[in-house]
């Protein structure tokens, strides 16, 4: 009885092992190990959530976050920082806005919410907010720099200060691109960048405003500085 036991154990233990196996073998992901375990670039980005802490100051703040967060969870931050003051989030041409009144947010058609942008919030007084989610995977949120002078809003998705030259490493950038964050910039001139701006850094947002000649390019922020 214990020989056919320990033979019902030892084929249950070998079924498993090949299930494991075959999972790992064609359900790859972010956070689903291959058969050697887990490479340096999913763990990275698996496990528990966390929390960004983000100073606002009255005005306009260029804003993009590191942690996955949907557009509901920001304004309930944000109307719950300052519920008696008109807020505004805005893209590009459209906005979404808090009536402290009613409590209550619009949002104007043409208003698209993705962690790959940057988003300008105007605030009536100075804040605080902490956002909760998953960290950003930047390999998986291209972004594309549309050519021929044009301005595009783009986020920095990343946890940890970068240099201009290291974020952009993979664009490649065209002499006569311009990076912008509120007061100041850094142009790629010369096949080089000027030191307008050293680094990005976590919790802001960009402009990126291409040379008049160049093409559209896709590219995605390295994870780390590495």
């Amino acid at each position: 009885m214990k020989t056919k036991l320990l033979s019902i154990a030892m084929m249950v233990a070998f079924i498993m092992t090949a299930m494991t196996k075959i999972q790992a073998q064609n359900f790859e992901g972010p956070c689903l190990p291959s058969m050697h375990g887990l490479d340096d670039h999913q763990s990275a980005f698996c496990g528990s959530t966390e929390t960004q802490t983000i100073a606002l100051s009255a005005g306009v703040n260029w804003f993009s976050t590191y942690v996955d967060i949907t557009l509901d969870d920001l304004q309930n931050a944000l109307a719950t920082a300052t519920p008696s003051k008109a807020i505004t989030i805005k893209f590009q041409n459209a906005n979404s806005v808090y009536a402290p009144r009613t409590h209550k947010w619009t949002t104007g058609a043409g208003f698209t919410w993705n962690v790959a942008n940057m988003y300008q919030i105007i605030m009536a007084e100075a804040c605080e907010i902490t956002l909760e989610g998953m960290p950003i995977d930047p390999a998986a949120h291209s972004i594309t720099i549309v050519g021929g002078g044009v301005n595009t809003w783009i986020g920095f998705p990343i946890s940890e200060a970068m240099t201009v030259t290291n974020a952009f490493a993979t664009l490649p950038p065209a002499n006569g691109d311009n990076v912008k964050y509120q007061n100041a910039n850094a142009l790629f001139s010369r096949n080089k960048w000027s030191s307008g701006i050293t680094n990005l850094e976590p919790g802001k947002g960009y402009q990126y405003i291409s040379a008049p000649n160049s093409a559209d390019r896709v590219f995605t922020f390295p994870s780390s500085n590495k």
